[in-house]
């Protein structure tokens, strides 16, 4: 496992989001925090981006899967977002801090922490 991680904070996105009637009417922003867990050491000697993780290609391709989705749990878009982090970027684990401001009127903040590692490859 990697001990180093590229991170990406702060990445709002409207999107279709909520349980309730009046929230699958409307667009709301999450917030998308994440550590990616990946080898640095190559990119680190070759100075080259093709030896590392593309934050801005992974950035773009996040915003629009969360921009055109439609999910009632925030639980099930987090998941969405770590399934296509594994499966399409050289991450061996991602750490996702999935957030929805305003949605409970008396808190900052509310959301969901989770992980994902990828799947051992098989022979």
């Amino acid at each position: 496992m990697a001990l180093e991680h590229i991170f990406i904070e702060g990445l709002a996105v409207q999107t279709c989001i909520g349980v309730y009637d009046w929230e699958r009417e409307i667009r709301q922003t999450v917030v998308l925090d994440l550590e990616l867990h990946t080898d640095l050491q190559v990119a680190a000697q070759s100075d080259g981006l093709a030896d590392t993780v593309d934050y801005k290609a992974l950035s773009d391709r996040l915003v629009a899967l969360v921009g055109s989705a439609r999910y009632g749990l925030i639980e099930a878009l987090g998941q969405a977002i770590l399934n296509c982090i594994l499966d399409e970027f050289p991450v061996s684990r991602a750490r996702l801090r999935l957030s929805k401001p305003g949605a409970v009127s008396a808190a900052r903040n509310v959301g969901v922490v989770m992980e994902g590692v990828r799947a051992p490859a098989r022979d």
